[in-house]
């Protein structure tokens, strides 16, 4: 066989016949080819152009979705945590809480903490503020007093990217475009935390908020979960009340007037006897007079019954004097800031205004009092209450008011006592028949009837704390009593909770009821601490030791007792141990 030639290409010739000739693969793109691949090019490049665009439009949403949730889990992390540490809390948009310091941007709450460093307590101010850096407008957090790390001013982003505020608003206003701070449970016997919502420049909001412990709160009643919530609402019984009294000369129109509203009073630090609560008691005519604590803004405590200051409150309440006219709004300004204008340090959480009549006079006249009339008189000392009231919710108090007398008839005057306190009736009648008392905004008396005040203002404290078990703790050694030094434990059918002594005053255990005659047998029960010996427990209310057919002792089975508790009436129980 012979072997291949190689032929150069360029040297083949064609050839004729039937057979045709072979194109080369290299040879170019027919016409049609070229327009097919064209069209198909311009379609890929539509498509692809079409996705970069939706990639750019949805990456800034998406960059600021996740700036959002990193922002949300900071809120979470530091905002709750702060409030369950805290003792007081301010709102007021101008505030600069930190001596020494000029903070930027607008006050959005500062809340004050105290901390224990060498057995001295350091006291800690943390401030939210909302602040503009560059075209971001940012929620920051500073704080100052930390023993961990003493004499700094400490700075935390906590929320970039919030809502921009609109042109007529200014640094000295709260920024609500943005942030708000709202307090929990309005429609409850009293509101308790606040919620904080921030609203994104998306458009996108968000809400957290807390209670704060260490101000006298108490933990959650049931720690089956584990470990406990921060944010949990606390006993709606105790907390700071202040009474405010109308002494004007119009009462002493009815005999029996003065004196009425004397025993009402006294029933009503009564009525809160053994619960931990803090009275205030003002009156006001002219102006507004601290009866006791004999300074404005100042408390005592009722917890224990048969204290020094409770005497001393009933005495001054039994010596004031009823004169004067009726300014109705010095009396609501005064319980929340001194004449200068600074707000208490202890602000209240319940305002119990009574009155018997419309308002007469204000704090300040216009420069054309003389010349207006009196229904523009009656317009302007009107709005000047209502301005008080609603300074003082705004820092979380419920403000009700109470109408005696004659002006408990009138529509108009009724009508203005719904201005200054809001539009809900009380809808009982009595002490024994409470209605609606722990959400009514304002109350009647029925008839005005002076005498029957005193049951008026009992309604109000079962409103707040009717239905509830407070437990205090003592140590009897020689015969005198202590406070324990150790954390006790108590068990009842509601749930569990602890009563720790470097923080807690008493325990309170709430109950319900599915009528207003009802009661319940509230079982409670103290584990026992090694080395002690449950001695007695004594139970009273308002004032008064309840009688042995109402309290049942569980020993020796268990360490505790069955209180009949009635809907109506706060029941305090002292478990009194000896050492073993």
């Amino acid at each position: 066989m012979s072997s291949p030639t190689s032929v150069r290409p360029d040297r083949v010739r064609p050839r004729t016949g039937l057979r045709r000739f072979r194109r080369h693969d290299d040879a170019g793109m027919s016409l049609v080819e070229m327009v097919l691949g064209v069209t198909i090019a311009g379609i890929m490049m539509a498509s692809i152009g079409m996705s970069m665009i939706v990639i750019l439009r949805t990456d800034k949403p998406t960059a600021e979705r996740l700036t959002e949730a990193r922002d949300v889990a900071f809120l979470q992390t530091y905002l709750p945590v702060d409030y369950s540490s805290a003792i007081s809390r301010d709102l007021t948009p101008t505030l600069q809480p930190i001596a020494g310091e000029t903070l930027p941007g607008t006050n959005v709450l500062t809340l004050v903490r105290e901390e224990k460093e060498n057995s001295a307590v350091v006291t800690v101010t943390v401030s939210y503020r909302y602040v503009q850096v560059g075209d971001d407008w940012q929620l920051v957090r500073y704080e100052k007093g930390n023993p961990d790390y003493p004499g700094q001013l400490r700075r935390a982003v906590v929320a970039h990217q919030l809502a921009p505020p609109p042109p007529e608003w200014n640094a000295t206003a709260a920024p609500s475009h943005a942030v708000t701070v709202n307090a929990r449970n309005q429609t409850s016997a009293r509101p308790v935390g606040d919620d904080l919502q921030i609203t994104f420049r998306s458009g996108n909001g968000f809400q957290t908020g807390g209670s704060g412990l260490a101000a006298e709160s108490e933990l959650p009643s049931d720690y089956s979960g584990g470990t406990a919530d921060p944010t949990a609402i606390r006993s709606r019984c105790g907390g700071r009340v202040t009474l405010i009294l109308d002494v004007s000369g119009s009462i002493t129109f009815v005999p029996t007037g003065p004196a009425n509203v004397r025993s009402a009073a006294t029933g009503f630090i009564d009525a809160f006897s053994g619960t931990p609560s803090d009275i205030h008691v003002m009156r006001f005519s002219n102006s507004a007079v601290a009866v006791s604590p004999t300074s404005f803004g100042s408390y005592f405590s009722v917890l224990d019954g048969g204290a020094t200051e409770i005497t001393t409150a009933k005495a001054a309440i039994d010596a004031m004097p009823f004169t004067g006219g009726t300014n109705w709004e010095d009396g609501l300004y005064n319980a929340t800031r001194t004449p200068a204008g600074a707000n208490h340090e202890l602000l209240p959480e319940l305002v119990v205004f009574v009155t018997d009549g419309d308002p007469t006079q204000m704090r300040t006249y216009p420069w054309n009092w003389n010349w207006l009339s009196t229904n523009q008189r009656q317009e302007l000392v009107t709005q000047a209450a209502v301005n008080a009231a609603n300074y003082a919710r705004e820092r979380d108090a419920r403000v009700i008011g109470i109408l005696v007398g004659g002006a408990a008839g009138r529509p108009e005057s009724v009508d203005r006592l719904k201005r200054v306190v809001g539009n809900v009736a009380w809808d009982g009648t009595s002490a024994t028949d409470v209605g609606n008392a722990g959400t009514a905004d304002y109350f009647l008396p029925p008839g005005g009837d002076f005498a029957l005040l005193g049951g008026v203002l009992k309604a109000v404290a079962a409103g707040e704390c009717g239905g509830t078990v407070t437990v205090q703790k003592k140590i009897e050694v020689g015969g005198e009593l202590q406070d324990p030094t150790q954390a006790w434990s108590y068990t009842s059918d509601i749930g569990v909770k602890e009563l720790h002594p470097e923080t807690d005053v008493a325990i309170t255990f709430d109950y319900t009821f599915d009528d207003a005659t009802g009661t319940k047998n509230a079982r409670i029960v103290e584990q026992p601490n090694a080395g002690y010996q449950l001695d007695r427990v004594e139970c009273s209310s308002n004032g008064v030791a309840l009688p042995n057919n109402r309290v049942t002792d569980l020993r020796p089975q268990d360490t505790g007792v069955i209180v009949k508790v009635k809907p109506n009436e706060a029941v305090s129980c002292t478990f009194i141990s000896r050492v073993a």
